[in-house]
């Protein structure tokens, strides 16, 4: 194969219950925070009453935006190829080396993930979310995208941003230009640079208000990110209270471990459950065959069709 990436999509499809859990991230004591709905940010934010001072971070894929899917009961309305649910039950059948996997190693998964992120729009997990940004831009709160992934998706990640509008006009990359943390007036860095996770060499990029880590701690990450960011602003108009919301329960504890020291800064962290059945619908209950041959056939058309149609493809693969 010749469509080479080295991002790390570590998408998991954590299931919890709709309140508040008691799963503890090692060490750190702080009971996680769930919630199914984006209302829950705004709520916390009038209630610590300094929206100035205020940054809402956010998980994009089954978080932010997802894979369209009109009717989770109907295969032909509802697509899992290139969703988050869809790479957790490709990697278990990767590791197992069972079918019907696209891919026979982690790589050729991140290959095949990243040719579905180019071909596909997105829309939002819920039809309010686009409102409660933009009220929440409006009390001044800034906002920001951190996601899992890497470098070489940037360009369909922003394609699929512009695709995405907010009440009044405007299109998603716009907003969270507008609206993210800036460094010298721009919502961006010189991108890719060195992770602030210790652990690993993987280099990240922020462009347009969006960060893009490759799979690496978000918590590290988003520390040093506030406290550099801090470091640029006068004492008034730093940040002091972070809402953090993701699907993966993982990142929501790196979140509450990262910051757990801190002091300085109010951290709400909140594992979003309003795609918790979707997600548990392919591999679980009555549909779940239906979901995962209907996948498996969307896939084997894309690659016939590339393979039929064009020349010199990037991208090549059998499928039976």
């Amino acid at each position: 194969m010749r469509f080479l990436s080295l991002t790390y999509y570590a998408l998991l499809t954590g299931i919890a219950t709709m309140t508040l859990s008691t799963h503890v991230y090692a060490e750190s004591a702080k009971s996680i925070l769930t919630t199914d709905s984006f209302a829950t940010l705004e709520q916390q934010v009038m209630q610590w009453g300094e929206p100035e001072n205020t940054l809402v971070v956010m998980d994009n894929d089954d978080t932010l935006t997802m894979i369209a899917c009109a009717d989770d009961q109907s295969p032909s309305e509802c697509q899992y190829l290139g969703g988050a649910a869809w790479y957790a039950w490709q990697s278990e059948l990767v590791a197992a080396q069972s079918g019907p996997r696209v891919a026979d190693s982690s790589l050729e998964l991140i290959e095949a993930s990243d040719l579905l992120f180019a071909l596909n729009t997105m829309v939002y997990t819920r039809d309010n979310v686009p409102a409660i940004l933009a009220r929440l831009s409006s009390q001044g709160v800034r906002l920001m995208v951190e996601t899992a992934r890497g470098n070489q998706t940037i360009s369909a990640t922003e394609d699929q941003f512009t695709d995405l509008t907010l009440p009044g006009g405007g299109d998603l990359l716009s907003f969270f230009a507008t609206h993210a943390p800036k460094f010298a007036g721009l919502a961006s860095k010189a991108s890719p640079y060195s992770s602030c996770d210790s652990d690993s060499q993987r280099r990240i990029s922020y462009r347009q208000g969006v960060m893009y880590l490759a799979g690496q701690d978000k918590g590290k990450n988003l520390l040093c990110f506030v406290n550099q960011y801090n470091d640029t602003l006068s004492p008034d108009k730093q940040i002091r209270n972070i809402a953090f919301i993701d699907d993966t329960l993982e990142n929501v504890e790196s979140i509450n471990h990262a910051f757990a020291t801190q002091a300085q800064f109010n951290v709400a962290a909140y594992h979003y459950t309003a795609l918790a059945a979707h997600k548990a619908a392919l591999t679980q209950g009555p549909m779940a065959k239906k979901h995962q041959a209907k996948a498996t056939e969307r896939w084997c058309k894309v690659i016939k069709t590339m393979t039929k149609e064009l020349i010199e493809p990037s991208y090549t693969r059998e499928c039976h």
